[in-house]
């Protein structure tokens, strides 16, 4: 509770307020009612009111000595000091009054010109004598009717006192119970004594109403609250029965941020885990020194050659290629040579580096952090403008990087650290984060006239594909290397394993216990792929176990072996795992693919790449045969580019899918190792055989071809599944439509008559007319069979007897050689 100031001399003793009973703190730009919550209390009177109003007990302790020294402060001081506060009150009063009277202190009838009450008005607010409540209330029209004294007023007409008629006692009234009998007041009296003795414990003196007086009327009108921007300072939040005087609050604007404490901020907004050298990357991958040496080279030569007109270069790369390893590698050269400026590591399980929000924060808290004069610059920027993290990328990258660079001398900008690498865009979520990324990297740090060089590495999903293919925004900028295509990593991970199974002859006490055919068939099985011999590293050098035995499973390991509990491909399954649910989420996130099974698509391309159909179908085949609109297959498969690739083969125009590597198609095949992402083969076998028999009963314009693969795809496995597919098959006259075309078209039909039994096993108590149909039909097309093979020996041993063939064989023998 404030303690009230000391009144001045020349107004306590005339001028002192009478105490109060039950009073609250009265608003501060309001003369009116006090408040207390939802109540309102009334202030009791003198028997008799003075000629002229009291000055309001806020204002008894004010000084009236002006803040400043000028002329005018001082003359107006010496004139409040020399003019007594009733006459200055009456002239103020008069001035404002909306027509002057004949015995006015000013003698005349005097028109005051509008703007000096314009003047005087703004004046009184600036200094918080008038406020915003007073203006609401001169401008209220509601007409009030007082119940105390049964008159009605208007809100600018009441003074300080609730009405215009004097009364001796107050009384406590509940604002929002409408005001009633005296006999309901005074329950609503006793009820507020009553709480007021419960919380205070001690007895308090009555509030009582007289007879003769009614209740209070409805309170002054009320003035929206607006919203402060700014958090509450306030320190009487929910306090109640408390007085304060001569109080004067001064509300501040936060105080503007120095370059210092600007700098300071912006360490909450980076990612430290990023950091090539973080904790939380403590085990990170990196090359050992025999390996890379070559595509080392070729990386560290391309970074520090600041003459070179390309300054970015990107490399991409299947999973598990080895790309953070060479991150890694060239970060650590790059910052024991001295020009690393900034390296960031995204990934995707990581909620502090898996987004583009901190990425920029990161890249200036690094560079600041190599040049004071930077420093000071980004500091300046943030505070400048406190709310840059909420900017977009482009935005920050503009304004925390490109503007306090261009700020310094040329020289200091010459002597910065200009390596700037950033790993693994592809785990950023949202491909158009990604690609938003590239295209501020190209505008912001490359057209800018900055001397660095930014070295990107990327599986090659659609934002970086797109980029660096021909017609792409980066496909003239950058540098681009491609470890699939054109680097070899065999030999370097045959070193790799050699050494580190020689590392582990200490713990297993025998210098033999590997041969070099073991390391070279690990090498051939990781086709390529360096994350799978260094998974295969990891499994075997468990400390608790025996490197001897894992490495017998890892070699003996084969995906359909019944009850395998070994697990030597954890890591590498789980990089599979994630990399096929999110390309299951963005193919699914598109409308057109309504109904479409991803899994299920991406295993039936599967099984004809490792020919488990019949003989391999090309892709636009493909594509028809399973319903789906040309160019179907780069859509399934374009946020798969980092597993599989589709190539023409040589001399023939059809594109076949091609698996990167041999454990991916491992990982597909084997429930074990997929788990909810496995597709059996027999899902895909009956997929197939619905897609036929759509064909045929619709008659399109793959008609032939549907009725040649349909006995080619219709497997024993698949027999339980598609019992209401044949039954409604069956009723829409689909075997007529097969009976009707040529017999050369239905030539490996016999052999369903041959698995006829376990086709129909489950059918046959559903529905044995659908199951005597098909028989007569697969028995007439085998008679056919018989009919067509027999015809076809004729004519072969025909030929072969005729005489020019009997003629051609002669000339054969004569020269020495046979048909």
């Amino acid at each position: 509770m404030a303690s009230p100031a000391t009144t001045p001399t020349h107004l306590s003793t005339q001028y002192a307020s009478p105490p109060l009973q039950q009073t609250q703190p009265v608003p501060p730009d309001y003369p009116g009612t006090p408040y207390l919550g939802d109540t309102v209390v009334l202030r009791p009177q003198p028997a008799a009111r003075p000629a002229a109003r009291p000055i309001p007990s806020r204002y008894q302790g004010m000084s009236f000595s002006a803040s400043t020294t000028s002329p005018q402060a001082q003359t107006i001081a010496y004139t409040f000091r020399n003019m007594k506060p009733e006459e200055l009150h009456a002239k103020l009063l008069s001035a404002v009054e909306p027509k002057s009277n004949s015995g006015s202190v000013f003698g005349d009838d005097v028109l005051h010109p509008t703007w000096a009450i314009d003047d005087l008005f703004s004046s009184l607010k600036s200094l918080g004598i008038v406020g915003t409540v007073s203006e609401a209330a001169v401008s209220d029209p509601t007409l009030r009717h007082c119940v105390r004294c049964h008159d009605v007023y208007h809100e600018r007409d009441n003074g300080l006192q609730m009405c215009k008629i004097e009364h001796d006692k107050g009384v406590l009234v509940n604002i929002n119970e409408q005001p009633g009998s005296l006999r309901e007041s005074k329950k609503r009296s006793r009820r507020a004594n009553k709480r007021a003795q419960e919380k205070n414990g001690q007895k308090v003196a009555p509030i009582t109403l007289p007879l003769d007086e009614k209740p209070v009327g409805l309170p002054p009108p009320q003035v929206a609250h607006i919203p402060s921007p700014y958090p509450s300072l306030s320190i009487l939040e929910g306090a109640a029965h408390f007085q304060m005087r001569d109080v004067v609050v001064t509300v501040c604007a936060p105080p503007e941020l120095t370059p210092a404490e600007g700098w300071k901020a912006l360490i909450d907004y980076i990612s430290p885990n990023a950091l090539h050298n973080s904790d939380a990357r403590y085990d990170a991958p990196k090359c050992d020194e025999d390996t890379r040496v070559e595509l080392l080279n070729e990386l560290m030569e391309r970074i520090g050659d600041r003459s070179d007109p390309q300054c970015l270069v990107c490399m991409t790369g299947a999973a598990g290629a080895g790309k953070s390893s060479l991150q890694q590698t060239v970060a650590e050269r790059c910052a024991e040579s001295g020009i690393l400026g900034s390296a960031y590591f995204f990934s995707n399980s990581d909620p502090t580096r898996n987004g583009t929000s901190t990425i920029v924060p990161t890249m200036a808290y690094q560079l600041g952090s190599h040049n004071a004069d930077l420093r000071l610059a980004i500091g300046a920027a943030i505070a400048q403008d406190v709310v840059i993290f909420k900017r977009s990328v482009r935005t920050q990258m503009l304004n925390l990087l490109v503007g306090p660079l261009k700020s310094l001398r040329e020289r200091c900008l010459a002597s910065l650290p200009h390596a700037i690498l950033i790993d693994g865009l592809d785990e950023c979520k949202g491909e158009d984060r990604q690609a938003e990324l590239l295209t501020v990297i190209r505008e912001c740090l490359l057209a800018k006239n900055l001397p660095f060089r930014v070295f990107i590495s990327s599986r090659p999903e659609w934002a970086m594909r797109t980029a660096l293919q021909f017609g792409g925004h980066l496909y003239s900028a950058a540098y681009h290397i491609q470890l699939s295509d054109k680097y070899d990593a065999s030999g370097d991970m045959y070193r790799y394993l050699e050494r580190r199974f020689k590392q582990l002859i200490l713990q297993t006490g025998d210098p033999n216990w590997f041969s070099k055919s073991d390391v070279t068939n690990l090498v051939k099985a990781g086709s390529g792929q360096f994350i799978y011999v260094a998974t295969v590293h990891r499994y075997i050098s468990e400390r608790r176990a025996s490197p001897v035995e894992r490495l017998k499973t890892v070699l003996n390991w084969t995906p359909h072996q019944k009850g395998q509990v070994a697990r030597p491909f954890e890591i590498l399954d789980k990089l599979y795992t994630n990399i096929l649910l999110r390309a299951k989420e963005e193919y699914d996130a598109i409308d057109t693919h309504s109904g479409r099974d991803f899994l299920l698509l991406l295993n039936i391309h599967h099984a004809n790449n490792m020919k488990l159909l019949t003989l391999p179908l090309s892709q636009d085949y493909l594509a028809k045969l399973l319903h789906l609109e040309p160019g179907s297959t780069k859509i399934l498969f374009s946020d798969l580019h980092s597993l599989v690739t589709i190539n023409a083969e040589a001399g023939d125009s059809k594109s076949y899918l091609q698996i990167s590597h041999k454990s991916f198609s491992d990982f597909l095949g084997a429930e074990s190792r997929s788990k909810y992402l496995f597709v059996p083969l027999a899902g895909v076998h009956a997929h197939l055989v619905k897609c036929c028999f759509l064909h045929i009963t619709q008659s399109t314009d793959f008609l032939l071809n549907a009725i040649q693969q349909l006995p080619l795809v219709w497997k024993q496995d698949c027999a339980s599944l598609l019992d209401d597919e044949i039954i409604d098959f069956t009723r829409k006259g689909g075997w007529n439509t097969i009976n009707s075309i040529p017999f050369a078209f239905k030539f490996h039909y016999s052999r369903l008559l041959d698995i006829f039994g376990p086709l129909t096993w489950s059918l046959r108590k559903r529905d044995p007319k659908v199951v005597g149909i098909m028989r007569a039909f697969f028995e007439e097309w085998k008679r056919q069979s018989a009919e067509y093979n027999l015809r076809r020996q004729e004519r072969v041993y025909e030929w072969s007897h005729s005489r020019p063939h009997i003629e051609e064989r002669r000339k054969a023998r004569r020269s020495g050689w046979a048909i």
